[in-house]
């Protein structure tokens, strides 16, 4: 996403206007610049069951137009606070290591929800539930009517905790304001007037193709968020004409992915990559199903662990490891998670990669075999930048590349191992992370 629409450039703008570099709570961002009644927005994320309840108001909804456009922009909003996120632009928290919370309210006119005679009441001035997909005022009228979402790990899991803004932001805002040049003023006299007038019709069609290139390309952008997966799709389809590109590609999965597993996968596919558990006390309720399910379809399969700054790198690395003792040799080598989301307070460089090589290296000893690490291009070049960590295969987090990943200054020389290429590719109707194995490795 390199060019940004009126919309993106707004939310940008109003999201810089919080304190840089001091923690702030992600809901009261969505609130002021986008779930609030002002907007005719809110949204309620239930964490047990997965799903994200969207509500506009009855006007916006019962408009098809009007509701068109607010899901488009929802859509966009949310693509937008991922971009910032995995670029360093923002950096997103968890609460508490990871979710705790079973639902989360996001709205300026949710104050205190609570449950009272088998009601959801969400303020003090009656405005209530009863059903998931309405909300009623106090004499019964409905305000709001909800649209499901149950389909992305980022909505249902990365709306709410923390967030962190860089001063990278204005260097982008930035690059919004187009750049001048002094002209410099001509003398008036005949030939410069003559000149100027014949230039008109020139002027003319450049002005006019500069509005239709600007149309087109905003909406082959908007095009190609809305088919992200579709494209993704097509690019295996075409690689399956060649079979020794087919064992290029694969999948990570988690309990967000749900039941991918259940069905058959595209004859494309030849690699799994579960998540395995977190921190020290959690375990990836779906990964011993994900994990064996992978082995009977015989797929090559990995297993990852999400890394938490602030617990015991040791102890993390033996519960990692307890999960995963009966890996064979045909599995990738254990991999190690570690991005924006991996600690809870500003992050720190030397720290986060002194704790990091501890970890590793006794996952390494325990193993037998050396680690894998998982980062966004980002996040490695500012936060991983100790040499050591290029002995480690690398798997790269890059969603704007179409090719070759971008490899971070540490793994220059040495290169990737895998490419997670993009978040939006759909196996069984789910959205799941599409990866690219190097097979030159």
């Amino acid at each position: 996403m390199n060019v940004f629409n009126d919309f993106e450039k707004k939310i940008i703008e109003e999201i810089s206007t919080s304190p840089v570099n001091e923690i702030t709570d992600v809901k009261n961002i969505l609130e002021k610049i986008f779930f609030n009644k002002s907007e005719g927005k809110a949204i309620i994320i239930q964490l047990n069951e997965q799903y994200a309840m969207y509500f506009l108001s009855v006007e916006i909804f019962n408009d098809v137009d009007k509701r068109k456009v607010a899901i488009q922009e929802f859509s966009q909003f949310v693509a937008l606070l991922n971009y910032l996120d995995s670029h360093g632009y923002i950096s997103l928290f968890r609460n508490n290591h990871y979710v705790r919370e079973r639902v989360s309210f996001i709205s300026d006119e949710f104050i205190n929800p609570r449950i009272e005679n088998k009601k959801l009441v969400l303020n003090n001035e009656g405005l209530h539930s009863i059903k998931p997909e309405e909300i009623k005022n106090k004499n019964g009228i409905v305000l709001y009517k909800g649209i499901e979402f149950n389909d992305s790990f980022f909505i249902i899991k990365n709306m709410i905790g923390k967030l962190l803004i860089s001063d990278r932001i204005f260097d982008l805002i930035k690059s919004f304001k187009p750049q001048t040049e002094e002209l410099i003023k001509p003398k008036t006299n005949f030939f410069h007037k003559f000149h100027l007038i014949s230039l008109i019709p020139v002027f003319l069609v450049l002005f006019l193709s500069g509005l239709f290139f600007t149309h087109h390309h905003k909406k082959t952008q908007q095009l190609l968020q809305k088919y992200d997966s579709i494209i993704a799709h097509k690019e295996i389809i075409k690689t399956t004409q060649n079979t020794e590109a087919v064992k290029k590609y694969g999948i990570d999965i988690s309990r967000w992915n749900g039941t991918v597993l259940n069905h058959s996968l595209p004859d494309s596919i030849s690699f799994v990559i579960c998540k395995a558990s977190e921190g020290l006390t959690l375990t990836d309720p779906m990964f011993r199903l994900n994990w064996l399910r992978t082995q009977k379809m015989n797929l090559k399969r990995g297993a990852y662990h999400f890394f938490i700054v602030e617990d015991s790198p040791i102890k993390q690395a033996e519960y990692f490891w307890n999960n995963i003792k009966d890996r064979n040799s045909n599995d990738f080598p254990p991999i190690v998670d570690i991005e924006s989301g991996s600690t809870n307070s500003i992050p720190n460089a030397k720290t986060i990669q002194k704790k990091l090589i501890t970890f590793i290296t006794h996952l390494e000893n325990l193993s037998g075999v050396r680690p894998v690490i998982y980062s966004s291009y980002y996040y490695a070049n500012e936060y991983l930048t100790d040499k050591r960590f290029s002995k480690y295969p690398l798997w790269v987090a890059d969603y704007d590349s179409k090719t070759q990943p971008k490899v971070p200054n540490v793994w220059k020389d040495k290169g990737w191992l895998l490419w997670q290429k993009t978040s939006s590719f759909k196996v069984n109707s789910i959205l799941t992370d599409l990866n690219v194995l190097n097979v030159n490795e």
